[in-house]
């Protein structure tokens, strides 16, 4: 019998606001089927697509789901995104799901995911009672290994609504005492001291020299300055929504991540694809943190450009990481087709992540 080859190799698939279920709400409907088969198909693509861009067929594949996994957090919308990732069911010719097992995925919660099944504009709940259940305790970090265990990727997931007060849509209040930033009426994401606190608590653990370990995190809002999101909304006369995480859990984030080691964030929320060195002034200089915001996954019809996925490739060679970055975005022809973002986002680790040519949104 051959032996199974293995390699210093992680492929994260990168996906976001999946809005899974059938409930309807007055500004939004649920994943369409043809959208949802889409996303399928294309996924099941990329790998194959990805050899031919250096991934090699013993990479270990892993899933991780920047939040907004249902349309509106009801029990029925769960089982609709637990399902699709889990599953295939035959439409149309073809499959829907992905058919991954539990442990290669890794989730966040977003704020559509806290509605509990309520949908009335200005009066959503924050705090699913049931989030729990589909939704493994935020703070908790993950290790993805290649099937070497030569090279680990953790991921720590963060709730970005756990610092608004239940059963409302407003903010109790800035985390850590914080004065209130007027950034417009709804202030986005905000995290709460405790989630905070994990990063904290996640850097005290000691590092082994084997495997070698990149730290990211992720949440669902993305790190978006608001007053930028703002001042644009008014030029263009355009409704400022949505919020990305407030900029005091921001700054607080990306100081604490930067400090200990975190090279990269994943997020979702403003339904387009991003990359962006994020920067915050500390006392002692300058921290930085490379975010890469996943497109939306299905929402409603699928759209040219406004749909798709991303993908990286992380790759162990002669004690050091590459990390490539590749988008798969909805063409004229409705199927999501690899995006040349290698060629803007490759850095090395241990080296601070820098930007390689244009920065923004995709091509």
């Amino acid at each position: 019998m051959a032996e199974k080859t293995v390699s210093s190799e992680i492929l994260l698939l990168h996906l976001a606001d999946l809005h899974a279920g059938n409930d309807v709400l007055p500004w939004q409907r649920g994943a369409s089927p043809e959208s949802l088969l889409a996303l399928s198909q294309a996924v099941r693509r990329a790998r194959s697509l990805l050899r031919n861009k250096g991934v090699s067929k013993e990479a270990s594949v892993f899933c991780a789901v920047a939040g907004d996994l249902t349309v509106r957090g009801s029990a029925n919308d769960f089982l609709s995104a637990t399902q699709f990732l889990s599953n295939r069911t035959d439409f149309a010719g073809g499959n829907i799901g992905l058919g991954l097992h539990p442990s290669q995925c890794v989730l966040a919660p977003g704020n559509h995911d806290h509605w509990d099944g309520k949908g009335q504009l200005g009066a959503l709940p924050l705090h699913n009672p049931g989030i729990g259940q589909y939704f493994k305790a935020t703070g908790r970090v993950y290790h993805l290994d290649s099937s070497d265990k030569a090279l680990r990727l953790e991921i720590l997931c963060l709730d970005s609504s756990s610092g608004h007060a239940a059963g409302t849509n407003q903010a109790s209040g800035p985390p850590q005492g914080a004065k209130k930033r007027k950034v417009g009426r709804r202030q986005g994401g905000r995290l709460s001291t405790a989630e905070l606190s994990s990063i904290l608590k996640w850097s005290r653990q000691p590092q082994r020299a084997s495997p070698f370990v990149v730290r990211t995190i992720m949440l669902h809002h993305d790190l978006e300055d608001p007053r930028h999101l703002l001042r644009l909304a008014r030029a263009a006369s355009l409704r400022p929504e949505p919020w990305p995480l407030h900029p005091i859990s921001r700054n607080v984030m990306i100081r604490r991540a930067a400090r200990h080691g975190v090279c990269a964030a994943f997020t979702g929320h403003q339904h387009s694809p991003h990359t962006q060195l994020r920067e915050v002034h500390t006392r002692s200089g300058w921290s930085s943190l490379r975010e890469f915001r996943a497109p939306t996954c299905a929402e409603g019809d699928l759209r040219v450009g406004h749909q798709g996925f991303l993908a990286h490739h992380l790759k162990l060679e002669d004690a050091s990481v590459t990390w490539t970055s590749h988008a798969f975005l909805a063409d004229s022809a409705l199927r999501m087709a690899p995006q040349p973002w290698e060629s803007y986002f490759r850095f090395t680790l241990p080296e601070v992540p820098a930007a390689v040519g244009p920065e923004g949104e995709v091509p």
